[in-house]
């Protein structure tokens, strides 16, 4: 995924690395990449992609971070109509099927005048 025109978040939330270094949680845990499709997740966090069970911990999250910086972002969903599980993505993703996303995304919001290319 490529957002138009984003510069890169702050160093707190970004970095570069390689995909062997990506990792995922839900609700603190340790998941493996494939699942992150299937939950509530923010990649703010660059290269840790955190998910909750609940959209509300995820959106108090987002909220919070929002507070403190400006992340440019999209938001991807599963169901058309901006329904089911979905992802803020602040980052490029070249493989969207490493995090369970490639050919599912059905509906899109960008974020601070942003866009997505997928």
């Amino acid at each position: 995924m490529t957002i138009s025109g984003v510069p890169a978040p702050p160093a707190t939330f970004a970095g570069t690395v390689g995909a062997g270094q990506l990792s995922a949680d839900l609700d603190g845990e340790p998941i493996q990449l494939v699942e992150v499709g299937n939950w509530y997740c923010d990649d703010f966090s660059y290269p840790v992609i955190h998910c909750f069970r609940d959209p509300a911990k995820l959106e108090a999250r987002a909220a919070s971070i929002d507070a403190v910086t400006a992340v440019d972002y999209v938001t991807v969903y599963d169901q058309t109509g901006f329904a089911g599980s979905y992802m803020h993505m602040s980052e490029d993703y070249t493989v969207l099927t490493l995090i369970n996303w490639n050919d599912r995304i059905s509906s899109l919001k960008g974020r601070n005048s942003q866009s997505g290319h997928f």
